[in-house]
């Protein structure tokens, strides 16, 4: 399935069982593809990182959009599914076991 997300221009699409592409919304092509945890499920955009929860890695990726690169990788409760903003935190929500 695919999920995609705005992003300061540019769009996010989970393509691959761990893999986010980012795509130029006014091309169509994609841009970059950036390896993950396994089953990336939600996106979250900070303003300066994009952050993927890993469903099956049970992880969630910090992703810097202007090197297309993972800068951090952070170990989360079990089967993150999204991930959300506040303008001070990021939150993961977890599938309960």
């Amino acid at each position: 399935m695919h999920e995609p997300l705005a992003l300061a221009g540019l769009v996010g699409v989970v393509v691959h069982a761990d893999q986010v592409a980012k795509v130029d919304p006014v091309s169509a092509t994609v841009k970059a593809n950036v390896t993950v945890g396994s089953g990336p499920a939600g996106l979250a955009f900070t303003g300066k990182l994009l952050w993927v929860a890993n469903r099956n890695s049970d992880t969630v990726s910090q992703i810097d959009p202007a090197r297309d690169a993972v800068v951090g990788t952070v170990v989360s409760s079990p089967a993150p599914l999204g991930v959300a903003f506040d303008g001070y935190n990021v939150w993961v929500r977890s599938e309960e076991h």
